[in-house]
Parts: structure tokens; sequence; C-alpha cells
């Protein structure tokens, strides 16, 4: 190991690496992870400082998601340990600061000593860290929780039970189009009766002569191997210039064969430049999907509907909720919440009046946003203001005077 300070003097600690012998390697790929531990350590207490400027309660890390585009989960995670290691564990911020553990390791400590009392978690800090600069984080992990529970035999329980407050189901979607259904901080006992109980009857339908492997007829086991008639559903589309706005919306009960047409000609008629194939505001629109779209469909859609504006008018632009054609032309342009960076689904948003409907804010396609319930919250209790001065263009402005933007995302 390097003398402490000597990492933070080097520019660039391995320069040229053709010209360095191997123990000379060696030294120069310490003191970059010294460096880069002393960075990790500065930009925790920036984030701290932010979220020290932060108002209403659990806003401290939205300004830290959205000024380094961040997850909100992942600045929530960031912040915590930043104030954590601020307020609570100086020591492991500093011995991070000085390159003597690494990120990971920082992690460790505030993760396992964040149910003990102030006096423990520091106590257990200062023993621990001479000896963790030469463990891994797991090495840590495991030895500091042993010495959490013989200085603080009700941490254990603390902790286990804040895990349980936090068990959720959770839908994610995968890179090749398929979906993970997965649940976390569940009591050990249930979730083990649950797999038992998937596995045994898997096992009852291999032994009957199911010719899949152990792992896919579990899934249909759960529902006793019955496979559910498709229900009838209604369709939706819609079709988008190559700026991702949105240009035409509707709904079908056919659905979608996968057969498509050729978009027809820019001067192919009225019901053609209603589904995009026209020119609009002076320049040419058309769908991104490579110039196609499910024709039939839609044309049969557009016949029936030809009275129908897009986006929808709603008849009585005063009250309170929009109406359903309205709502779903806001679903499709915006498909997730309207805050910069944040995923949460149409389903799981608030259709939000960006002036607020108390203060004469109208229920029109220009004046809506969908808004998940915590970026609902952020907008009116956590000093953030919100702009859509083009419709589907949504403008933050954070307490500290700092804009950013949420733009409609390419089809």
């Amino acid at each position: 190991m390097l003398e402490d300070g000597a990492a933070g003097d080097l520019a660039d600690p391995l320069g040229d690496a053709s010209s360095l012998d191997g123990g000379s390697r060696l030294d120069a790929l310490c003191a970059i992870a010294r460096v880069v531990a002393g960075d990790q350590a500065r930009l925790l207490e920036a984030m701290a400082s932010v979220a020290a400027t932060s108002t209403g309660i659990g806003f401290d890390a939205d300004e830290v998601a959205f000024a380094l585009c961040l997850p909100r989960v992942t600045a929530q995670n960031q912040v915590a340990l930043a104030l954590d290691l601020t307020r609570r564990l100086p020591q492991v911020l500093a011995a991070l600061r000085a390159g003597r553990v690494c990120l990971a390791r920082a992690r460790v400590f505030s993760d396992v000593l964040t149910p003990a009392c102030d006096d423990v978690a520091r106590e257990l800090a200062d023993r621990f860290l001479p000896p963790a600069e030469v463990w891994t984080a797991s090495q840590l992990r495991s030895r500091l929780l042993k010495a959490l529970l013989d200085a603080d035999p009700s941490a254990a329980r603390t902790r286990y039970e804040r895990s349980i407050e936090e068990r959720r189901v959770s839908l994610s979607h995968n890179d090749d189009t398929t979906a993970c259904l997965s649940g976390i901080f569940l009591p050990p006992v249930k979730a083990a009766a649950a797999f038992e109980r998937v596995d045994a009857i898997a096992r009852g339908l291999k032994r009957d002569g199911e010719a899949r492997t152990l792992e896919h007829p579990a899934v249909a086991a759960a529902a006793g191997g019955v496979v559910a008639p498709r229900p009838t559903v209604q369709w939706r589309y819609g079709v988008h210039d190559n700026d991702g706005s949105l240009l035409h919306q509707g709904v079908t009960r056919a659905r979608p064969s996968g057969e498509v047409d050729r978009v027809p000609p820019a001067d192919g008629g009225p019901e053609n430049r209603r589904a995009g194939a026209g020119s609009a505001n002076g320049r040419e629109r058309r769908p991104t999907n490579g110039g196609l779209v499910f024709g039939a469909t839609l044309r049969r859609h557009n016949r029936a509907n030809r009275s129908v504006p897009c986006p929808p008018v709603q008849d009585d632009d005063t009250a309170r909720f929009p109406s359903a054609p309205l709502r779903r032309w806001v679903i499709a342009r915006d498909v997730t919440c309207r805050a910069p960076g944040c995923t949460a689904p149409a389903r799981s948003c608030d259709t939000d009046h960006t002036i607020d409907h108390a203060d004469g804010g109208r229920t029109r396609h220009d004046n809506l946003g969908l808004l998940c319930r915590h970026h609902h919250r952020l907008k009116h209790e956590g000093g953030f203001q919100l702009a859509q001065p083009e419709p589907g263009h949504f403008h933050w402005t954070s307490p500290n005077g700092r804009t950013y933007e949420a733009l409609p995302e390419p089809p």
C-alpha cells in the first residue's frame, strides 16, 4: 500500500503502462483505486449537501436523481448512504476519502450497522476499520454481523423486521422481451413453503409424463396445469412522429395479425393523413416503424370513428376528471411517469393537471400528464415547479433553480 496522501498527488498514476515493470504496475493500480475511493467519498459528500437543501419529507434524493440521471431508487440508496456516513459514521467516510477502504466496504459498514444504536455502530466501526483494509466486502459483512449480534442482540430482530416491512412482489421486463416476476424480503418460512408447493406440483406433472423440464411445468402448475381461455380484450394502438409525438391513437377489438400494409403516399386522402401518413405543420409525418402500420385494422377503425378528433376534446374541459378517450390519449402519449428518468408505467400513474385544476387548469391534453404517486407528491409537496410548454414536453424546476426536461420517448 502507498503512504497516506500519495495517491492524491498522482494525476495519472498509470501513465504509459508499457514502460512500467510488474511491481510498478501494481503500485499504479493500487494508487488509482485509492484515487477513485477518494473521489467516491467526495461524491457522497456532495450528494449529502444537495439532499440537505430539499424541502418536504421523502424528497431528499430527487434532485440528485434528476441531476445525475439516476433511477430514483438508486439515488435514494446512494443518498441514504451519504447521509449515514456524513452524520453517523464519519470515520468510515474518512477511511473512504483516504482510500483505505473501497465504496463496497463502506456500504457494508452502513448497511450492517443501520439497526444498531449510534454508540454501538461507531464502536464497531472503529474496531473493524483497520482489519477491513485487507478484507473483502463479503468477509467484512459476515464478521461485522457476528460482532453486532454479540454487541446488540436486539439489532438482528430490528433488521429482520425492517426487511419484512419492505417485502414486495415486482414485475420487470428483460431485454429479450421476456418478463421476470419475483418476490423479495419475504418471510423465509412462507417463501420456502410456497416454493415447495409449486415444486411438488411440478414433480407430480413430471411423474405423469410431462415432457418439459422441471423448471417450465411449475408455471403451468400454479394454475393446476389448466390453460385459461383467452379473454376478450381491447387492443390499443398509436401512430407516432419520428420525434415521438403522438399523431393518432385508438382502440379496436380486432387483434393485430402481424400482417402490415405499406403506408400510402402523403396525398392518399384525409383518412391516411389522420393515420399519420400525411403532413402537418408544414412537414411530412410518417409512422416510425419503417413506414409500416397495421393497415387493415387502422383503416377499419378510422372509417367507424371519422368524427373522433385526435387528440380528443372533452365536452366540458372544466370537469375534474378526463374522459376515457382523453385519458387513453394521455396514456398513449406519455407511456410512463413524466418525471426525468422515471419509468413507472401508466397503470401505476395519476393523470395530473400540469396547471392544477384548483387553480383553473383545464382538463385538456396539453394540460394533462402522467405522474407516479411519488413525483405527483414531489410537485405538490417537494418545492418543484412543473410546466408543459408543448403537449408531452415537461419541464421541472427544482428549489435550487435548476430545470430538468422530460421529453416524449421515440416509439
